[in-house]
This record gives structure tokens, sequence and C-alpha cells, in this order.
């Protein structure tokens, strides 16, 4: 299940309003079992009671399961490189590095490649967590000096129209993000 499908899910089973039908299934139960009423009405208050809590427990495994099934990093707990280096898609599959600071650094080959879904970027992936490997060693970087790095991007199959972005592994944690887009009939545009 795609993260967009699993959030729109978990927003449904996640609705106040599955307590309140749990609530109705607690007061038909107890009805049942103190007030005097005939014997049909009785069955009628308890399988109500019970198809209600039951209902309710389906909603909250549903609700869970559907959260564990969204990996997400939002936008405010990103964990942007350390050093002065910028990131910029320059062509199809193809990020140019520059070293702005002072001190060399290393271009890492440990890559992912995230959407933008409103204000949360989500691993396209999500089923396999790790990091791809690019073609290329590990470069280091000059101060001053620029270069061109290819990623395939292949692995991850057809990418839907929307906004993406490299994410490249500086350190542990901490990645270097570039933007582009995929248009309809898989067009890659990336920012001039």
């Amino acid at each position: 299940m795609d993260p967009e499908t699993a959030l729109f899910w978990n927003h449904i089973f996640g609705n106040a309003l599955w307590v309140v039908l749990l609530l109705i299934g607690a007061v038909l139960l107890i009805i049942s079992l103190i007030k005097t009423m005939s014997v049909r009405t009785k069955k009628i208050c308890r399988m109500a009671g019970v198809s209600s809590i039951i209902l309710f427990a389906f909603a909250v495994f549903m609700s869970m399961y559907t959260y564990a099934e969204v990996t997400v990093r939002y936008a405010g707990d990103e964990y942007p490189a350390c050093n002065d280096v910028s990131a910029t898609v320059v062509g199809p599959y193809t990020i140019r590095f520059t070293n702005n600071g002072d001190e060399t650094v290393m271009i890492s080959d440990r890559y992912k490649i995230e959407y933008l879904s409103g204000r949360a970027w989500y691993n396209v992936d999500v089923g396999s967590p790790e990091l791809r490997t690019a073609s290329f060693a590990p470069y280091e970087l000059d101060p001053g000096e620029s270069v061109d790095l290819t990623f395939d991007i292949s692995c991850y199959g057809d990418l839907k129209p929307r906004h993406y972005r490299y994410a490249v592994e500086e350190s542990y944690m901490f990645y270097y993000y570039a933007e582009f887009d995929i248009t309809e009939y898989d067009r890659f545009i990336w920012p001039e």
C-alpha cells in the first residue's frame, strides 16, 4: 500500500466517530443486561452491541496498521548536510554538487528518492528504507570545485507524475537534497 492510500485509510479508521460506535455498543450491552425487555429485544441489543464493539476493534487495528504503512519524514524534521555544498539537478538523473565551503567534502554514493505530498516528504520505496548505491565511488570535492554525478532511478520503477527529490547521504542521517519533477508521459523536469 502506498503512503497516500495508507494515510487516506488512516484518516478514515482513526476518526473519532468510531469511539461513538464503541459507546453505543457498550450502552446497548449494558441496557440488555440491566433492563427488563423481551427476549427478542435483548438479543437484538446484544448483537448490535457486540457488533459495534467488534467494528471499533477492527477500526483501531486498521488505524494502527495503516499508520505503520506510512514512512514519513516531515519537512521540519529534515537533516540537511552540515557543510556548504549545493546540490542541483542539471539533467535527467544528474546532480551537480558544488563545494562552496573552505574544506574538502565527501559526496557519498548512497541515495534515495522521496516525493512531496502536502508538506511531507515520503520515501518512494516504502518496502525498502535502505539507501541505494550509485554506480560511482564516493567522490572528494575540493573547495570551489563542482562535479556532475549520475544517479539511476530506474530501480524505483515507473514514477507517478509529481514533485520528487534526491536525498544523497552526506553522513548518517544528513543529506544533500536536489529536487525535480516527473510529468505525464514520464518527462523529467528540473529547475533551470
